[in-house]
Order: C-alpha cells, then sequence, then structure tokens
C-alpha cells in the first residue's frame, strides 16, 4: 500500500485533535469545493471582500464569492485547523475582521462553536482593530478562557 502524503495542518502542527467542522461542510456545500481545496476557496472570498494584501492569482476553477457565507463565517473557517498549512488564511482573517461591519458577538458565538478562539484572541492581543471587543464577548460565553 502506498501512502501519500499529506500537507500539514494548522491543527497537526500545533498538535491539535482534527475538529469536525459544521463551517467547513457549509463552504464546502455552498462553494462546490472539495475541503482540500476550500481553504483557498475562502481565501479568494475574503480578498474580494477587502483581504486585499492577499490578492493574488487564484486557480481559474475557484469559484468566485457567495455571500451566503457571512464575513464572520469566512473569517472564522479561515482560522480552522483543517486546512493546509498557510499563515495567508489567518493574516487574511484578520485583515477582513478588521471592518466595522463585524459583529463581535456573532463572530464570538461562532468562533467558540468552531473551536477557533484562541487563534481570533492571539490576533486581537496583537491589537487587530475591533479584535479587542471580542475578547470580552468571549470571556462571556466562556469563562473557562480566563
Amino acid at each position: 500500500m502506498v501512502e501519500t502524503e499529506h500537507p500539514a495542518t494548522l491543527g497537526s502542527r500545533i498538535g491539535a485533535v482534527a475538529h469536525v467542522s459544521p463551517l467547513v461542510h457549509k463552504a464546502v456545500k455552498i462553494s462546490g469545493c472539495a475541503e482540500d481545496c476550500v481553504g483557498e476557496w475562502l481565501l479568494k472570498c475574503a480578498v474580494e471582500r477587502g483581504a486585499t494584501h492577499y490578492r493574488r492569482e487564484f486557480a481559474a476553477s475557484l469559484p468566485g464569492d457567495n455571500h451566503l457565507l457571512s464575513d464572520e463565517e469566512v473569517s472564522v473557517a479561515l482560522c480552522l485547523g483543517n486546512h493546509p498549512y498557510n499563515s495567508a488564511y489567518i493574516r487574511a482573517a484578520a485583515q477582513l475582521l478588521s471592518s466595522e461591519q463585524i459583529d463581535p458577538a456573532r463572530l464570538a458565538r461562532l468562533a467558540v462553536m468552531e473551536r477557533v478562539e484562541t487563534v481570533l484572541l492571539h490576533e486581537a492581543a496583537s491589537g487587530v482593530q475591533n479584535l479587542n471587543i471580542l475578547s470580552l464577548h468571549f470571556f462571556c460565553l466562556n469563562p473557562a478562557l480566563g
């Protein structure tokens, strides 16, 4: 039996157990992409929504943005450990989250549900605009983080 080597995911790099994400399943369904390509599609969506520092040529086979996913959902999905490791995903999510249109309470609920609180709290500690408010929401939703 020949094993194919899969690219390291963010989760495997930090030693986390893979999370079965309802948000990834939603993104796969909406985009029509395979799960191993959905991260690139999410990055393309983030770029089209304002994370312009990460603009580049995307594969022609990637579909266009679909607003059935909110900005909060795209950002949280980019921070999941399921994707092949690509630091641009997290940085693009942070840039998208700097928008004043982000709802911190909705973002906090999604982050807790998808288990990416620590990633977003790290971004907040790094001074990402609007994410500092998010810390309060996280601690209200999950006091064990304190």
